[in-house]
């Protein structure tokens, strides 16, 4: 089994090959996990089946000439067990934490709905009269209201649609535990009485949570964290649960998706990027999937010009001033949590006409790829060297003519697309493609860092070796980290859907390959690198830049997905982004 090297910081959490596993979570050490693996490996197979299984019906789902019943999902669902959804089989219990998961990446209009359609492609726009665009909250789908149905229009391949179905299933498994706990109840005229009526007072509303949570069996903290986390909304949420069956949903799929596996979408995505890199002749060019954020905070300036006003108006919002400004990368993330604002559109506005005169170009998605690419002129650029974030290494900085496309993060299977368009158009003009994702981690805490040395698909195949190895080391973050570790030296294990995981099934890719955490985005696009290597279409000698920060941990229940994101986050996920620009600007 690989060895792993971590930067000697300060976090003592445990190694997942270490000779002395030390534990500072509830994770458990090497020699449980090998116990676990040897006397339970019935059972794990069965849950790797059960995964297998699950993803196999919605692909047979994609294919059925009519509408199928969410309800035929939640059996084959429970048999994964899932890790952010702890209490599926639990009838006595609401996951009000997967509940939460599940709604904030669904529009909440779903609530009132009968039925859903997802499309394959976009035929409709929220600029038809009578059809209006859905948020979908914490993730960028195309959603639109055709009155009792909702209508997706789903994401290249099929990452998209398990995520979609996964939400779905999630969400009607505990709406229906909630619609048996309340029928006989008298909190259920209550809910009605009270999402009708006005300027209920928070004695009221809090005697009402307190009462949910017993018939939940939740404490009332996790119940008001669910109504903030979902904007106020969790009693108009149960108003609608208890006058619209979720049992009763139908879900309907485009007969697209057995025709063909090409992607229009991701063509014509490619076509308007390439119109832009016109202007730019035959110059190097490197990729990166990050966000778009991240790279240009790093470097333009805008935020270091403008500390002093952003921290300012942080002052505004209680939340913010908890954090301590004084690393960049701090300030970077109040940046961005202002321009979300609607009353900063005016910060907003400033920072984009900024960005445009020191040569970042925007393409904006137009065909529902969810996938917005800047397009970054590092002759403009370094040609104010004093401005770009003061981490950045300048001994051996000098500018020849690269040019960075930043993309948006692609999601899962949609990667393979976007990028074998991306490398069938400009070929060996690519120098580096570099990913830089948010990952659950399985070898250490929250916030570390991992740098993959291949990557293993927990379906369709695999292992991938990468076709030159990943420039990325644990030096690398030299001086960019507080009390992180640096995990490499190991495997990602790249995951159908966030929410087809088991714990067990993860103790096994630790046990036997050393995964250092599990991903959605690298095993696609390396499958884009190879293919484009064999072909010939691009250098054999590419550099690649893989690396992610853990976002969570999906075997500690309190640091899964399905709870909250701590800003603690800004510091690993800009050091990952500094990291990448040091290499890809000096071409090391």
């Amino acid at each position: 089994m690989a060895n792993h090297k971590d930067t000697g910081q300060k976090s003592q959490d445990f190694n997942p090959v270490s000779s002395s596993p030390r534990q500072k979570n509830k994770s458990k050490g090497l020699d449980d996990i090998e116990w676990i693996v040897q006397h339970r490996e019935d059972e794990i197979h069965e849950l790797r089946q059960a995964i297998e299984n699950f993803s196999i019906l919605v692909r047979a789902a994609t294919l059925s000439p009519v509408p199928v019943n969410l309800t035929d999902f939640y059996k084959r669902f429970k048999q994964m067990k899932p890790c952010l959804h702890r209490q599926c089989n639990n009838y006595d219990v609401i996951d009000i934490a997967a509940q939460v998961y599940s709604l904030q990446r669904l529009p909440f209009e779903i609530t009132q709905k009968e039925s859903v359609y997802i499309q394959k492609e976009p035929k409709r726009a929220s600029t038809v009269e009578g059809i209006k665009r859905l948020s979908c909250g914490t993730r960028r789908r195309a959603a639109y209201d055709l009155g009792k149905t909702i209508e997706f229009v789903a994401l290249e391949g099929e990452t998209d649609i398990f995520d979609i179905m996964t939400c779905l299933t999630m969400y009607g498994i505990e709406a229906s535990k909630i619609r048996r706990k309340l029928a006989s109840s008298p909190l259920r005229e209550e809910l009605r009485t009270l999402v009708e009526g006005d300027n209920l007072s928070l004695e009221n509303k809090n005697q009402i949570y307190a009462r949910l949570a017993n018939v939940f069996g939740i404490t009332f903290e996790k119940l008001t964290f669910a109504d903030k986390s979902l904007n106020g909304r969790y009693f108009e949420i149960l108003n609608n649960i208890l006058s619209t069956d979720p049992n009763n949903l139908q879900v309907e799929f485009d007969s697209g998706f057995s025709l063909t596996d090409a992607s229009p979408k991701a063509k014509n995505w490619n076509e308007r990027i390439c119109k832009k890199l016109a202007d730019y002749s035959n110059r190097p060019i490197a990729i990166i999937s990050s966000d778009t954020h991240s790279v240009v905070n790093c470097l333009t300036g805008f935020a270091l010009e403008n500390k002093s006003e952003i921290i300012e108006r942080a002052k505004n919002h209680p939340e913010l001033t908890e954090l301590e400004p004084n690393n960049p990368s701090v300030v970077y993330f109040l940046l961005q949590d202002l321009c979300r604002m609607p009353e900063n559109r005016d910060l907003l506005e400033r920072k984009i006409q900024y960005e445009k005169g020191v040569g970042v170009k925007v393409v904006r998605d137009k065909w529902d790829t969810g996938v917005d690419v800047q397009i970054i002129d590092t002759s403009k650029i370094l040609s104010h060297m004093d401005k770009i974030d003061p981490r950045i290494k300048r001994e051996g900085l000098f500018d020849r003519g690269l040019v960075i496309i930043n993309m948006d993060y692609s999601f899962g299977k949609q990667g393979t697309y976007n990028l074998s368009e991306l490398c069938n158009s400009l070929g060996n003009r690519i120098e580096s493609i570099s990913i830089m994702g948010k990952a659950g981690i399985t070898c250490g805490n929250r916030f570390d860092i991992m740098i993959p040395s291949y990557i293993i698909p927990q379906i369709n195949g695999g292992p991938y070796e990468f076709p030159d190895p990943n420039r990325l080391c644990a030096n690398d973050f030299d001086g960019l980290l507080t009390d992180q570790r640096v995990h490499s030296s190991g495997p990602m294990l790249t995951v159908p859907g966030t929410a087809m995981q088991n714990e067990l099934v993860l103790y096994y890719y630790i046990h036997n390959y050393g995964i250092l955490g599990l991903e959605m985005e690298a095993g696609p696009y390396l499958e884009a690198v190879i293919k484009a290597e064999k072909k010939g279409v691009i250098n054999d000698n590419i550099r690649l830049n893989i690396g992610y920060w853990a976002s969570d941990n999906p075997l500690n229940p309190g640091e899964t997905l399905a709870e909250s994101h701590m800003e603690k986050g800004s510091i690993p996920s800009y050091a990952l982004n500094l990291a990448i620009l040091n290499k890809i600007l000096r071409n090391e």
